[in-house]
């Protein structure tokens, strides 16, 4: 979860589960993972959502305005300066990555270069976030 560095200079990161009532929260409400969505449900109080919206380009605008904490794509995240980490990714929220290719065109070169593009970027998203 990430918030925009002037809010993290505000309200302090997240350190407990004591400190989930003192924030404000921008949530999606289309999230795709199950995990991460039942832990919303569980830990964030519904008075502290200050933005939900299923357009990405909104939530991203609320998180950098400062409207409170979001979850936000690390690859995304690790590209601007102005976003700081609150909390740190829960090993729940993990998900596969899965690169599949059609059987005739996954030997191709275009088709393997994208694929260990794709691979080599997600491991270095990893280590950045380790």
């Amino acid at each position: 979860m990430y918030a925009h560095k002037n809010y993290v200079e505000e309200m302090g990161t997240i350190q407990s589960s004591d400190d989930f009532s003192r924030h404000k929260y921008v949530l999606d409400t289309n999230l795709p993972i199950k995990s991460i969505t039942k832990w919303i449900d569980d830990n964030v109080p519904l008075e502290n959502v200050s933005f939900k919206s299923s357009d990405h380009t909104a939530l991203e605008k609320a998180v950098i305005d400062g409207m409170g904490i979001g979850l936000y794509p690390t690859f995304l995240a690790l590209e601007n300066k102005e976003l700081e980490l609150v909390m740190p990714l829960i090993h729940e929220w993990r998900s596969d990555l899965w690169v599949v290719t059609h059987v005739d065109l996954h030997r191709t070169a275009k088709v393997k270069a994208c694929s260990d593009l794709i691979k080599i970027q997600a491991q270095l998203i990893l280590s950045r976030n380790s």
